[in-house]
């Protein structure tokens, strides 16, 4: 765990303008750190023109209550703090427009400067085409060696992370939420193995909710720390053409899978083609953007782990007893949660746990609105 040394004056700060805002950058920049803003007399303060009569005010409060209980609150998590203008602060977020002020993480820590990180982003509301290209390329984008980032979400983040880890690597979360509150709730055993295998990160303080304007301020987040972004669907709202915004005015790439033009998931990532974005019709069309520059961490060919109809039952005899009264009410025919619950006896909230469970082990699959059927 790692306490940025100003980190108490950053979160006083953030507390004040607000999170993602561009004033705080430059305030900053001018007086050297955190510390150096906390510090300004009332004189100093008034002096500075783009702040408002409101800021300032709130400037000459030297209260730091909050920003402690804050940094009590993580260090009782294990979550580390990382602050804009110190060390460990990445620099691909220092440069963009409105970086976060304070940046908490759990789990492992990365390098987001020199990692081959790569986002995949898409609608909450996917098609099974979406559901398996989602899964997927983040499966054999990982075996190539990317690091897959995105949002934790319903629909294609939940199978981009999916996909990461039946690869056997790990995936990075960035969250509209504390790094502590899982949302939605039912990715709680998502959520554990991501932390455990990779990192959660968030500009939000632990305890804090998810709102309707938390998580598309956090997709800045997720394209400026990844070398690409990779939109699955998406109609002309989706919250994953913001992300690819982001990305476009970062100067990173955009990547989008062709889709049914005819098709309302389609619409926004077709529109993106028309504007900036890069065809990929497999994932080999985003390693090879990148293999020069990560020659030590790429290769152009996904590795093929195939598993043998012998290992596959195998995997089936070793599944817990609870996995396997679930399983035995899941065909291949998709059922939904509610059903399940009431077949199998068993809590909705241990359904949708053992249901993330059985996916990452590659038995069961996902459909769009939240049924499960066998792969098998």
């Amino acid at each position: 765990m790692t306490i940025a040394k100003d980190a108490v004056y950053a979160i006083w700060l953030t507390q004040i303008m607000g999170y993602g805002n561009q004033k705080s950058k430059q305030l900053i920049n001018t007086y050297g750190s955190a510390r150096g803003v906390f510090d300004l007399k009332t004189a100093q303060v008034e002096q500075i023109s783009y702040l408002t009569q409101q800021q300032k005010a709130a400037l000459r409060n030297k209260n730091l209550d909050y920003a402690n209980g804050v940094i009590h609150d993580c260090e009782h998590l294990n979550v580390s703090v990382y602050c804009y203008g110190e060390e460990g602060y990445p620099d691909c977020l220092s440069v963009i427009y409105a970086p976060p002020t304070v940046l908490y993480e759990k789990g492992h820590h990365y390098d987001y400067d020199t990692a081959p990180t790569f986002a995949i982003v898409g609608t909450r509301s996917l098609t099974e085409y979406g559901r398996r290209t989602s899964y997927d390329f983040a499966k054999d984008l990982s075996k190539s060696g990317m690091i897959i980032v995105s949002g934790m979400a319903d629909g294609c983040d939940s199978q981009a992370h999916l996909g990461a880890l039946k690869s056997g690597q790990p995936t990075v979360a960035v969250l509209g939420t504390g790094v502590d509150v899982v949302y939605p709730a039912k990715n709680r055993e998502l959520y554990d193995y991501i932390c455990s295998y990779g990192a959660v990160l968030s500009e939000y303080p632990p305890g804090t909710k998810a709102t309707r304007y938390s998580f598309p301020q956090r997709n800045r987040i997720i394209s400026a720390i990844s070398m690409g972004t990779l939109v699955v669907e998406g109609n002309l709202d989706s919250g994953s053409l913001i992300t690819a915004d982001h990305a476009n005015n970062q100067g990173k790439d955009v990547f989008v899978i062709p889709n049914n033009i005819y098709a309302e998931n389609s619409r926004g990532t077709n529109q993106l083609l028309k504007e900036f974005a890069l065809v990929a019709v497999c994932p080999n069309d985003i390693v090879e953007r990148y293999i020069e520059h990560f020659p030590e961490y790429l290769y152009q060919e996904a590795k093929e782990h195939k598993v043998s109809h012998e290992q596959y039952l195998k995997a089936l005899k070793e599944l817990s007893d609870e996995e396997k009264i679930l399983l035995e009410q899941i065909t291949e025919k998709p059922r939904y949660v509610d059903d399940l619950v009431r077949r199998s006896g068993l809590p909705v909230g241990k359904v949708n746990g053992l249901l993330t469970l059985l996916m990452m082990k590659d038995i069961i699959y996902c459909v769009p609105g939240n049924a499960y059927a066998l792969k098998l």
